[in-house]
């Protein structure tokens, strides 16, 4: 039996961003909860990206369980002009990496790295895309 499979979703793909569903495939998507990974979050117009970073801050996102791994997977690597592979040419890519869930378990989970320079992009300081946009639409930010 194929062992579970899990995204991390900070920006466009998380749970509460409106317009959702944002690429239907929301019912192969299971919401699990609220996890944490360490990195900078950078807003990079429409939406966000992510950047490893183990000295960086908490970027808080929404873990998922994969239905589908293999087509979801495939899925969403079109969305985010990624190739599956680690090309040097993609806008992002995707890796596995460790999440830490709010209740403090881990798990293994796939996240879309962004894969381009940052230096004129803005940082996202609080680390959360969703509080982000709220902060900017009210004008706080």
């Amino acid at each position: 039996m194929d062992r579970q499979q899990f995204l991390f979703a900070y920006g466009t793909l998380r749970k509460d961003y409106r317009p959702y569903p944002v690429i239907g495939i929301e019912e192969k998507l299971k919401f699990i909860g609220v996890a944490g990974i360490k990195g900078i979050l950078f807003d990079l117009g429409c939406y966000p990206g992510a950047v490893e970073n183990k000295n960086g801050g908490t970027i808080r996102g929404d873990l998922f369980l994969l239905k589908d791994p293999v087509k979801t997977l495939g899925t969403l690597d079109d969305y985010e002009g990624c190739s599956g592979e680690e090309d040097v040419d993609d806008e992002f890519i995707r890796r596995e990496i460790n999440v830490r869930l709010e209740d403090g378990n881990t798990a293994a989970a796939w996240i879309y790295w962004f894969n381009r320079q940052t230096d004129d992009k803005t940082v996202i300081t609080q680390g959360d895309y969703l509080l982000y946009l709220q902060n900017k639409q009210s004008g706080s930010y």
